[in-house]
């Protein structure tokens, strides 16, 4: 049988009321439309992306590759980190052969 207290009870009544309040007023005052204001178009500057081809890095990398503002000149892959030398640059060459 589980018992419950008071206290924890209490608890758990404000976490529901505090994340349906943040729920409401978060999600109820954004327009679906995006604000064209948002990004300004602006000449793409040229970037050197230095990476050890993790997933962290690849979504970097495809973030970068897909916003109007950044020209991705080449992808440098470090030897260590997530990802070993070898096999961050076949996944480097995969994406753009």
């Amino acid at each position: 049988m589980i018992r419950f207290s008071f206290k924890s009870v209490r608890y758990l009544a404000w976490a529901i009321a505090l994340s349906t309040t943040l729920l409401v007023t978060g999600c109820g005052s954004q327009s679906l439309t995006p604000d064209p204001g948002l990004i300004q178009i602006q000449t793409p500057k040229p970037v050197i992306v230095d990476v050890d081809m993790g997933l962290d890095d690849m979504l970097a990398i495809l973030y970068l590759t897909s916003h109007p503002n950044v020209d991705v000149r080449a992808i440098t892959v470090a030897g260590t980190g997530l990802a070993h030398c070898d096999a961050g640059v076949s996944n480097a060459w995969g994406w753009w052969s």
